[in-house]
């Protein structure tokens, strides 16, 4: 297992970068294992418009949407495609000094059954 977090911070090796979705992510943590990472980045980008985002694209490519929920303050979705699962949470970030800008939090697992 592996984790970075904090300044400069790079996408492990077996992340796809296709999911990242907004041009002005700044990754603020990472971890990967063998089967699985975890990216977190922060975006300028409204929530709504994140979600929508990953909503047109992953569906556009073929994911099939498992679940959504909604809370008001943040949503959490997941998705999976040939026996790959992604989650994704997005949500405010409260951290002062990116207090205000959309934190989102992308699970990306294969399924080794």
């Amino acid at each position: 297992m592996q984790y970075s977090a904090g300044g400069d911070v790079d996408l492990p090796e077996n992340f796809p970068k296709e999911l990242i979705m907004t041009g002005d992510a700044k990754v603020v943590m990472a971890s990967s294992s063998d089967q699985s990472s975890t990216v977190s980045f922060v975006t300028n980008m409204e929530q709504t418009a994140v979600k929508q985002e990953y909503l047109d694209t992953l569906t556009g490519q073929g994911w099939k949407k498992e679940m959504e929920v909604d809370a008001g303050t943040g949503v959490m979705m997941s998705f999976n495609k040939e026996r790959v699962n992604v989650v994704i949470n997005i949500g405010e970030n409260n951290i002062e000094d990116q207090a205000g800008k959309t934190l989102v939090n992308v699970m990306y697992a294969t399924d080794q059954n």
